[in-house]
Formats: C-alpha cells, structure tokens, sequence
C-alpha cells in the first residue's frame, strides 16, 4: 500500500490517506498488456460474415434506429470492465482519529502540581533577543519555549497569566493542556502606553491569591465530596526582561504598586515555590546588580530560584532544570490507546456499477438489440 494523498483535518480528525493497492493494479496492467497483445495475434481471424445485394429489407430496423445504438451494449460491458478494474485495485480512504483524552489513559490525572505561567506582554519584550540561530522576538521565544515546557507536564495543572501594568488571566489552571497551548498563541504584547508597566509585584500577589482559592474551594467541596483533583504543590513561574516598574498612573494604588517583598512573603505562606527568569542579557550589568539580589532573595525565601539568561537558547535550559526541580506525579496508567485507522472502502459501489452495466448490456443483447446470426 502507498499513500499519495494525505489531508490533516479537524482536531477529531489527525489525518486521512487515500490509497490503493498497487499489488492489484500490476497484476490488472500486467493481465491488459496480454490481452492487447493477444487482440494483436488473432486480429487476422475475422469472424464468419456474408454480403447483402440489396439492404432494402432493412429499412424497418433502420427506421427504428436499432442499427444506431447497435454498439450500445459493447460499451457498457466496457463500463463494467472499467468499473470492476476499480474495483480490483481497492480504492479506499483510512482515516486517523485523534484520541480525546479519555481515550490517551486508563483514567484521567488525580493529582500534580498547580503551576501558573506568569508571562510578561510588555511593550519591551517586542524587541529582538539574539539566538543560536536568528534574531527573535523575546515575546515569540517566550511563547515557542513556553509550549514545549507545558507539553512535558501532562499530569500537572497549568495556567497561564499574563502582564504588564496589571495581570490578567489567560488561562485558568486545567488539564486541557491543548487547548491551553492554542491561548499561549494569542499572546501579544500591549499596545498603548496606559496600558504598559511591569509590575511584577502585582502580578505575583495576585496570582499566589489565585492558586490559594483554587486549593481553598478544590478541598472545601459541599458534602465533603473528594476534589477530583489533588494539588500536592504549587509553584509559580515568571518570565521578564526587566523589573519591577509599575506604571506611574497606578502611584498610590496600595496592590498594583505592592513591593516584591511583600508579595513573595505572601507567596510563601501559601507554600509557592516562586521561580522567576529575566531574559533580557543587559540585566546582568552592575547597574542591575541591586535588582538581581533582590530578585535572588525572594525567589530563594519561597524555595524557588532566580534565573538570567544570555541567549536566547537559554530558556529552554532553565525550562528544563524547573522540570527537574518541581518533580510531578508518575502517573500509572495503561499505556496509550491507538486507535486503528477507520477505513472506508470504495470496491463495493464499483462492484455495484459494474455489474448495472452489465446486465443493462445483456438485457438489450436479449431484447431490443438482439443480433440475428
């Protein structure tokens, strides 16, 4: 079998493939090729005929115009001979069916660790951030490396806040870790100056408030019901280019200008590890040296670390030693299901014509146009 046409669908749909059965169609090109070859042979034998003086007599048929349509029945057993060779070769369609989630694992995750993104959208992280490769974007690095990292937490709950003069939750934590990924795609930077800053302060505070209701209604169900859901821990993951730098509309408001002291001490009640990455390599000058200290404490006062990248293929490193570091729950389920691809076969509507045609040709041959030796 060999595929030559593949389409990728809808999301129930992974893909389908049409294909044919080429073993078949050598065999039907190898059985035409004898047969022309054998039409070639015995073309010298005509078959027995004689000759007419006077076609006068026929005039009634060819009134009835039988004699026109005489080859009618020659080229319908042609149209069946077609049709079963269709047939011969098995056209069919396979399709992939993506499993849903019920369908990857014997059951679904019972409990991990809460882990909420918080991402800045800036209007600095717009600038370009030098790679291995080429030049990018610090908010498209951010988004590319973000996404494998979640793709290797499949049992943990992950959310996604974002922020720059206020945080603002893209995505709730959840499982639905697809769908989570298709949000981190609509993440752009801010576009008005009312509505930049990086107040990462606030961000802070108000995510750990999050992730504390969550765990507070999770454990508090009506009825005593057990939460489907068991958080055995929490951290928090900040991704910036720069510091704390609320914006100046917001001077005197007590939350959005709320010190990173103040917020990681909160944090750190609600036992939140806080690991917080600036990837903007100019931080690492001695003018930012004070900040980076700062930053260093409060990450290490919640059991959390403080990250600074040179590059942009740094990220996915820190990734991967946050990974290590907040060790989810080793799921026991089944392995995962795969479906086998549904087949849709088309032989049996070319049986189906071919043998129409033919007994069409057979019924006229008996009938209507029926030849006189």
């Amino acid at each position: 079998m060999i595929i030559f046409l593949t389409y990728r669908g809808y999301p129930s749909v992974s893909n389908f493939s049409f294909e044919i059965d080429f073993i078949a169609l050598g065999l039907l090109l190898g059985f035409l090729l004898i047969a022309f070859q054998a039409k070639k042979y015995f073309s010298h034998f005509n078959p027995p005929y004689f000759f007419y003086s006077n076609v006068s007599d026929l005039k009634t048929d060819i009134k009835m115009g039988r004699s026109k349509w005489s080859s009618f029945p020659e080229k319908l057993n042609l149209l069946a001979f077609f049709f079963f060779s269709l047939a011969f070769i098995d056209p069919h369609l396979l399709i992939d069916r993506k499993p849903s989630f019920s369908q990857t694992s014997s059951e679904p995750p019972k409990e991990g660790i809460a882990i909420y993104l918080v991402l800045d959208q800036s209007g600095s992280m717009q600038q370009k951030i030098s790679t291995k490769y080429i030049p990018i974007e610090k908010i498209q690095l951010l988004k590319n490396v973000t996404k494998k990292f979640i793709s290797q937490r499949p049992s943990d709950l992950i959310g996604v806040v974002t922020f720059a003069r206020v945080p603002n939750v893209l995505a709730p934590l959840t499982l639905d870790h697809e769908t989570l990924q298709k949000n981190l795609d609509q993440l752009q930077v801010v576009k008005s100056k009312e509505e930049d800053g990086t107040a990462i302060g606030y961000a802070i505070y108000k995510t750990a408030h999050i992730m504390a209701a969550t765990r507070y209604f999770s454990s508090n169900l009506k009825n005593n019901i057990k939460a489907p859901y068991d958080i055995k821990s929490a951290a928090m993951i900040v991704v910036t280019d720069g510091m704390q730098d609320p914006s100046i509309l917001d001077k005197g408001n007590r939350f959005r200008t709320i010190e990173l002291d103040e917020a990681a001490e909160y944090a750190k009640s609600q036992n939140i590890h806080l690991y917080i990455i600036n990837i903007d390599p100019q931080f690492a000058s001695d003018q930012y040296a004070p900040h980076r200290r700062q930053l260093k404490r409060i990450t290490n006062l919640t059991g959390g670390k403080f990250y600074l990248i040179n590059d942009g293929g740094d990220l996915e490193e820190i990734y991967s030693e946050i990974n290590k570091l907040e060790k989810g729950v080793i799921q026991t389920n089944k392995p995962k299901i795969t479906i086998p691809p549904e087949r849709w076969s088309f032989y049996p509507f070319f049986i189906a014509l071919g043998l129409l045609c033919f007994f069409i040709a057979t019924v006229l041959n008996l009938t209507l146009l029926r030849k006189v030796p």
